[in-house]
């Protein structure tokens, strides 16, 4: 059943809310699982649900069923393959935070969830990152990141990621690892953006937050840029091209600096 092919899966930290949300479909044999996940996704279409969640939960079945077909040998079809994705055209949203925003949501907030909060805010990590993050990585000021952790993917693309610490965070890089739960960090969170008067914001939008800044205050190229967000080609960073500076500004000041 899909139960027993999720009691041998280990999700990547990015993916584990998403499993958890599969398991419902424990019973099912894996030979039905193609049928049940397309009712499912159909499903969480009717209620509501955005194609990018709904996607991440089919994400999570055709990993399994793949593990089942090519790892495992038990079954004999790559029925993973014949699971369809919704279409994600014209869903992309990015939300980004001011710097007043920001201190406005860690003004409720307590430690260490607080410093989670400006570790994602000031170094562009993702949630799961974050969460999994262990002392060995920590090397003053950089967090080495590896690509694969136990086994399995630990960043997105699954190469290694190095990010600079700001320096106000260190002490508490010396505290890892902080043994909190995803549980935790999302109800503190959720609280603090509700009193902050910001309930649409998502932890993933201080993710976009930092790049938004880099580019604007901080004036990072794309392709500096692409390296530190750990994207596998600028393509994926160039939809923050817009808030570069204009080319045409750009290529003014370089003009002067060359004294042209």
């Amino acid at each position: 059943t899909y139960g027993h092919a999720l009691a041998r899966y280990v999700p990547p930290a990015s993916m584990a809310s998403h499993t958890r949300n599969t398991e419902h479909l424990s019973p099912v044999p894996l030979t039905d699982m193609v049928k049940e996940a397309h009712l499912m996704k159909d499903q969480m279409l009717k209620e509501g649900y955005s194609p990018l969640t709904i996607n991440r939960r089919l994400a999570v079945i055709k990993r399994v069923l793949n593990l089942a077909y090519k790892e495992w040998e038990w079954l004999d079809t790559p029925l993973g393959d014949k699971i369809k994705k919704c279409s994600e055209k014209d869903t992309a949203r990015q939300y980004y935070l001011t710097e007043e925003e920001v201190a406005e949501i860690l003004s409720h907030m307590r430690s260490p969830w607080k410093e989670m909060v400006q570790l994602a805010a000031f170094t562009g990590l993702r949630q799961g990152n974050i969460l999994n993050l262990q002392p060995e990585w920590w090397n003053k000021p950089h967090l080495q990141i590896p690509g694969m952790y136990n086994g399995e993917r630990n960043t997105k693309n699954g190469k290694p990621l190095m990010v600079t610490v700001p320096a106000f965070l260190h002490p508490w890089m010396e505290m890892l690892p902080w043994g909190v739960s995803l549980n935790s960090l999302r109800m503190e969170w959720e609280a603090a953006r509700e009193k902050a008067g910001l309930p649409h914001i998502r932890f993933h939008d201080l993710r976009h937050t930092f790049a938004s800044w880099m580019i604007q205050k901080g004036g990072m190229p794309l392709v500096v840029l692409q390296k530190i967000m750990g994207h596998s080609h600028v393509g994926v960073t160039e939809k923050y091209a817009h808030l570069a500076p204009d080319y045409i500004s750009a290529m003014d000041d370089a003009h002067k600096r060359l004294g042209l």
